[in-house]
Order: C-alpha cells, then structure tokens, then sequence
C-alpha cells in the first residue's frame, strides 16, 4: 500500500470511529443529521453521495455512497482515477481510494480540495460569458446581452459543456487536448461547478463519476 492510502487509511478510519461513537450509522447517512455532531466534523452531500471531513486535519474526505445503489458511483470514480494515472492526468482528478468495506457500503477516501461552489460557479459564467462576447463581437455591457447568455448557460447540458471548457482553458493545449479526450473516451458527465475544486490555484475534478448511467 502506498504511503498516500495509509496517510488516509488513518485519518478516514479515525473519522469513522469518532462518528460511530456518536451513533453515525453508515448504512443511513441522513442519520448525520440527527446527532450531536461537533463543530470540528464538517458534511455537505449531493444526489447520489456524502462527504465528512475534519476541518482540524482536512487532507481526506470520506466519501460515503447515499444508497447501496449508488455505491456504482463510488467504484467507477476509483477505477477512473486510476485510467487518469495510466494517462498521466491524474493531477487533473482528485486522488480516491476505497478504504475499507462496511457490510454492502464501503467507506472511500478523496483528498481535500477547496470546493466553493459559489465561486467556482461565478468565475466559470464570468469566463464563458465574456467569450461569448468575444465570438459573437458583443457589448460585454449590454444587459440583452447578458440576459441572452444567461439564458443559454442554463439550457439543457449548456453549463456543464461551458465548465469544461473552462477547464480545459487552464490547461496548455497538449494537456488540454489529451484531457477532453480522456473526458470523452470515458463518457464523463456532469461536470458542472460544483463538481470542479482547487488544489492551490490549479483546477480539480473532485466529483467525476458521472450521474444517471
């Protein structure tokens, strides 16, 4: 085992023991919200999983399927990553391992990115709305303008097409292009902002297993 997967081995189980103890039930999820949970154990959720960290030491998350169903999510993300190791992209990806298995959920690990939502949201519309601009030779100004993007960036897969564009943007052209490839071969979906985190200054995917499949 690598010294990474041990590093979050202990700082995962060490978790899970303090929530255990607290009556977290694993196999329920939603029971995080009805315990005395202390002020240090952070959690947010999206539609299909769970994510608690330690804000005293916040280099994992666990990663924690919200159904049995949707452990599929947890397991294509680790076998993605490693298909982003053997590309050479895996600086692209938030690292994720499986930790250890809880009756039919297992518990997973990811390394902590700075994932606000909010700005990631705003700086990827800023960026796609002023190429817009820029294509369409448009007054950046004008409120009709402004009015006609909004109502594209939220059309139909729109946003998530625009996310990872910008993304890619970041990139230098070689990466970029070996990264959308990868994205496509891959069939990686519903990468919209709250999907996208940093490490530093550099874009990370930290939720890329898709949704719906």
């Amino acid at each position: 085992m690598d010294t990474k997967f041990n590093e979050a081995y202990y700082r995962i189980s060490e978790l899970m023991t303090t929530l255990d103890y607290l009556g977290f039930d694993i196999n329920d999820p939603w029971s995080i919200e009805s315990i005395n949970l202390p002020k240090e154990i952070g959690y947010a959720h999206g539609a299909t999983r769970m994510v608690i960290w330690d804000k005293n030491n916040p280099d994992y998350v666990a990663k924690i399927a919200l159904t049995v169903s949707d452990e599929k999510y947890c397991q294509k993300e680790v076998e993605l990553y490693k298909a982003a190791v053997e590309a050479g992209l895996e600086s692209h990806f938030a690292w994720c391992a499986e930790i250890y298995c809880h009756g039919e959920k297992s518990v997973y690990a990811m390394e902590y990115l700075d994932c606000d939502y909010e700005a990631m949201d705003s700086e990827s519309y800023q960026w796609g709305y002023e190429r817009y601009c820029a294509e369409e030779n448009l007054n950046s100004e004008d409120e009709d303008n402004k009015e006609a993007f909004e109502n594209y960036f939220w059309s139909s897969g729109a946003c998530d097409e625009l996310v990872l564009d910008w993304f890619e943007d970041k990139l230098i052209k070689p990466i970029a292009a070996k990264f959308d490839r990868f994205i496509y071969d891959h069939d990686i979906s519903d990468l919209h902002a709250g999907n996208v985190g940093k490490r530093g200054t550099q874009l990370v995917l930290c939720d890329y297993a898709g949704y719906g499949w």
